[in-house]
């Protein structure tokens, strides 16, 4: 025992004479030493005025807490969450909530204050602990597991909490848990600290996300009477902003109230002007770049090139394979990812997809853009496009058995090996399409126009089986331009018509007259380069046209010449849809048995192809049904839609299957089915809705007469 020891000591014989007495210990000579403190610490900081939210966290901390006295150890609690989540905020808020419980003391560290990589040294806090508790400097011990253990033994007398802050790694709270069984350690880090699962007290995680709008409008609106010039409308536009961050909100309030840099209005145009946002959140020397810095900074070399990389993306959403092929593919990928994910760079969002916040990925793209990381930028938008290319060309031939000049068709064995042909692919692959259009936006400014005319073909399976259109013209129509741009006519011919396809399907006013323009242009492309199959598609196309326009007799002109066009070509697919466009043209011009012969020979024509087209089977049938609706037939209707339905549940088709919903209610109503029928028209109004589609309209007539029959949804998504 240390000298300092010594001065504690006493010596007790083993006879004891009258009064009372403790603990006795009976023993020839004893040594005992007092581990009371003099002294009771209060270092916590002051609780936050502006705490706001966080019902849940709170109720789980509450279920946590309240059974300490029971505990045969300390609780351990870590809060984690990306920089700026407010996780000291909910901690000091806790901790204050719950000071009576805690007569041992309450202590108070920020673990690493000038944001350095490793942190503050665990035995320098111990050391201002333990001169918290009144153990003089010169009786502090030199070895820092001895400093710990003279911290569990001034803590075993009274239940402590200690609040460790903005913590680095596990071996920063290890030394720091108190002996007395009712303690509480509450930590908060920016990493996960699962190490704590492997020893010591059962650590608890709860991790913290971003506040929603709602919330953050309350944080901000806390101190409005000090932004005299506040407009809570454009107030609307500015949260979203701050990406759920409670620190990023408290920036933007304080910037608002600060009258020497022109008030609130002046934030608001500094943040509209900023790109990206997270430069306007700075007032003095407090700014959302030194919040983020010090994350990034912690990160090894290949880990900060893939948040670089990541900042490069043109959305703030990824997939995990896109990710790991930015972090170095394989192994190294792998690593990158579950290191963002533990700083709280990365947050997963769905299944096997992540994604960070809009101020986070505008910090990333700030350090994308510096000037010594271009060439490895370069590489990774290389990747990003090529990596989302397969992708969009792989669930186009799931999709659809049609040619293609696209290169990457030419190895269908790679593309069948992207998904395992699986058939969720394309449902996969939808949730990618806002960041695939964003990628093809970027080529298409960075004059990438082979990329964009590939993109363009490779999405044409995804965009008519069911997603939002409003993109897809728009996006044909930057194809066109690219295709004029490289000189290839027969590109061109393929561009043009991609581009009158998809204002076809999307059919807004305005749409058939652009369809018509691009299927002449392109039927003049490839009638020069000497294109049968594509001069077929572009004749196809223009009697839809005219079929849409109400002119049965011309569109069924246009479906022979298109036919014609065919001969010596082998391209069954082809005259199957021929067989389905006439048939469809007959119905409309009132030649029944001639409809009916086709729709039927053309469902047992995509069946009987080598990729079975189960999807324009289906159409058929659906087409056939409704002409069997308009004769009367609604039992041969129904026993057609249900055919129909059934196949296209094996199939990523909305559009379609609400189509057939459609069909299916009028079938029912014809025999009274009232409610069967309103059923059906109810789920097919939800579909329309979320794509955006004009038949919401159609349905909705139906279902006017019936004022029990709501939608549940209010409108669509596009005008």
């Amino acid at each position: 025992m240390s000298d300092p020891d010594a001065k504690r000591v006493w010596k007790f014989s083993n006879r004891i004479r009258g009064g009372r007495a403790g603990v006795i210990v009976q023993a020839m000579h004893a040594r005992v030493l007092i581990p009371a403190p003099c002294c009771i610490p209060h270092m916590l900081p002051a609780e936050p005025d502006d705490f706001v939210d966080r019902v849940e966290i709170r109720k789980q901390l509450a279920r946590l807490l309240g059974d300490l006295k029971q505990r045969r150890s300390a609780a351990v609690i870590v809060l984690h969450g990306p920089p700026g989540v407010g996780k000291t905020a909910m901690a000091l808020h806790c901790a204050h909530a719950q000071l009576a419980d805690f007569p041992g003391g309450h202590f108070y560290a920020d673990m690493n204050p000038l944001g350095t990589r490793k942190g503050r040294n665990s035995g320098d806090v111990l050391a201002d602990f333990l001169a918290e508790l009144g153990l003089p400097t010169d009786e502090l011990p030199s070895d820092p597991s001895a400093r710990a253990s003279r911290f569990r033994s001034y803590t075993s007398g009274a239940p402590c909490l200690v609040l460790l802050d903005n913590v680095v790694d596990e071996e920063q709270v290890r030394p720091f848990i108190p002996s007395h069984p009712a303690s509480l350690v509450l930590v908060t880090s920016r990493k996960s600290l699962a190490g704590l699962r492997a020893e010591g007290p059962k650590a608890n995680y709860i991790p913290l996300k971003g506040l929603d709008d709602e919330a953050c409008t309350e944080l901000f609106l806390l101190a409005a009477d000090e932004i005299a010039d506040l407009d809570r409308e454009v107030l609307r536009r500015v949260i979203p902003a701050c990406g759920g961050l409670p620190g990023a909100v408290r920036i933007a309030r304080a910037c608002s109230a600060d009258s020497l840099r022109g008030g609130f209005r002046a934030f608001v145009d500094r943040l509209e002007a900023a790109d990206p946002s997270v430069d306007a959140f700075s007032l003095s020397d407090v700014s959302m770049r030194r919040v983020f810095d010090p994350s990034y900074q912690f990160l090894d070399p290949v880990t900060a090139k893939a948040f670089r990389a990541l900042g490069a993306h043109p959305t703030p959403e990824f997939g995990h394979e896109l990710v790991v092929a930015l972090g170095g593919g394989a192994g190294a990928g792998e690593r990158a990812l579950h290191r963002l994910l533990d700083a709280h760079l990365l947050e997963r969002s769905t299944a096997g997809r992540y994604g960070m916040s809009t101020m986070l990925h505008g910090y990333a793209r700030t350090l994308a853009s510096r000037p010594e990381h271009e060439a490895e930028i370069e590489e990774a938008v290389r990747t990003m496009t090529d990596w989302y290319l397969l992708r969009a060309s792989a669930v186009e031939a799931l999709l659809l058995d049609r040619w293609r000049c696209g290169p990457l068709f030419a190895d269908p064995a790679r593309l069948a090996a992207v998904f395992g042909n699986s058939e969720d692919a394309p449902r996969a692959f939808a949730g990618e399409l806002r960041s695939v259009l964003a990628v093809v936006a970027t080529a298409r400014e960075r004059n990438q126009h082979a990329v964009v005319c590939q993109f363009a073909e490779a999405l044409h399976g995804v965009f008519f089986r069911g997603a939002p259109y409003e993109e897809w013209p728009i996006m044909c129509e930057w194809a066109v331009e690219a295709a004029l741009g490289l000189g290839d006519d027969l590109l061109l011919a393929r561009m043009r018509y991609e581009a009158a396809f998809a204002f076809l399907s999307r059919s807004r006013p305005g749409d058939l007259d652009a369809a018509r323009t691009h299927y002449k242009e392109s039927l003049r492309a490839a009638r020069t380069v000497g294109h049968p199959r594509t001069v077929s598609s572009a004749l196809e196309g223009l009697g839809q046209v005219e079929a849409r326009r109400g002119r049965p007799l011309v569109a069924s002109w246009y479906f022979r010449q298109a036919f014609e066009a065919l001969e010596g070509v082998d391209h069954p697919r082809g005259r199957a849809l021929l067989e389905y466009h006439m048939g469809r043209a007959s119905s409309a011009a009132g030649k029944y048995e001639d409809a009916a012969h086709r729709l039927l020979l053309a469902d047992s024509l995509f069946r009987a192809l080598p990729v079975p087209d189960r999807f324009n089977a289906a159409k058929s049938l659906t087409r056939y049904a409704e002409m069997c609706l308009e004769t009367g037939r609604a039992e041969e209707a129904l026993t057609s839609l249900e055919r129909a339905f059934e196949t296209l549940s094996r199939e990523h088709a909305p559009k379609e299957r609400a189509r057939v919903l459609l069909v299916r209610g009028d079938a029912k109503a014809m025999f009274g089915r009232r409610e069967a029928a309103l059923a059906d028209w109810r789920e097919a109004l939800d579909a329309f809705i979320g794509l955006g589609s004009l038949e919401v309209d159609e349905v909705r007539r139906r279902l006017s007469p019936y004022a029990s029959a709501p939608s549940h949804r209010s409108g669509p998504k596009t005008s």
